[in-house]
């Protein structure tokens, strides 16, 4: 393995000097921005990008890898309508990024006849939640997209609107990856999809785990992105090979699909008991 640090602007060198080099295969860039410049060249080698660009599908020997929220948000339309839930109330924040989501959800929810009432927060996110929740009391689910600070204030504001009774679904935006009890106490009830390298680690992942733990403080803070690497140094020499099968992965179940951009899924689901993620479906 060799290391090339790269920036916008030495990218297409750096990226030509490893090819040039032997490379076999190019894992990177994460960055978007990155990602789109490298998508106008000529791609010699299976590269395998770790973030997924719009627009830049079907670019010849060029694959993305990433934690992509959509992959989650279909695991939620799943779960909620195998749990008989049809009417649901969607917070997404506001921007493109919450946007991405919201289409996700909609496009799924009414393939199989769901209803919908959606809203979209922005900076005075509590005002704006608690305006909603006036007007819709009749939804049996809600899917609430939050970080944890956001949803630690919206949940009890859903709860005293809606009653417990409701169920809040989420995805792994709204758990930092580190159990506080303390400050995730009024998280209680809700259920949430991530991955196993932070919901259900293998005994390959807690090795790694107990190996890096030590080194960094930021491993807490950036662990998925690590499970990330690991995906992506497993598959990089068999990406062809993903059409046909699946890897089971430490982000979840990866699939190439015939864009070159591999999804996750069956991701394990938790919800908060006492301020702490309990696996669901043991």
């Amino acid at each position: 393995i060799k290391v090339y640090n790269i920036n916008s602007k030495n990218l297409l060198a750096e990226y030509q000097k490893a090819v040039d080099a032997g490379a076999e295969v190019v894992i990177g860039p994460l960055l978007k921005s990155n990602i789109d410049i490298l998508s106008e060249k000529k791609l010699t080698v299976p590269t395998l990008a770790l973030n997924h660009v719009v627009g830049t599908e079907n670019t010849d020997n060029l694959y993305q890898l990433g934690l992509s929220p959509e992959d989650e948000t279909l695991e939620v339309v799943r779960r909620s309508w195998a749990g008989g839930h049809r009417s649901a109330m969607v917070l997404v924040p506001d921007g493109t990024w919450g946007e991405r989501i919201l289409k996700t959800f909609n496009s799924e929810w009414n393939k199989l006849g769901g209803q919908l009432v959606k809203h979209v927060y922005g900076q005075n996110f509590e005002y704006s939640v608690r305006k909603k929740l006036n007007k819709f009391k009749k939804v049996d689910m809600v899917f609430m997209v939050a970080t944890p600070k956001h949803a630690r204030q919206f949940v009890p504001i859903i709860v005293s609107k809606l009653g417990n009774k409701i169920p809040i679904y989420s995805i792994a935006r709204v758990y930092s990856g580190t159990p506080n009890s303390k400050l995730d106490k009024n998280l209680n009830g809700v259920m949430f999809v991530d991955i196993p390298w932070v919901l259900n680690p293998n005994k390959v992942a807690v090795q790694m785990q107990e190996v890096l733990q030590p080194k960094s403080e930021k491993i807490s803070k950036f662990k998925r992105l690590y499970a990330l690497g690991v995906d992506a140094y497993n598959i990089s020499m068999q990406l062809r090979q993903l059409e046909q099968q699946q890897w089971h992965g430490q982000t979840g179940q990866l699939f190439l699909d015939k864009d070159g951009i591999i999804h996750r899924k069956q991701l394990p689901w938790a919800h908060f008991v006492n301020g702490i993620p309990q696996l669901l479906d043991k």
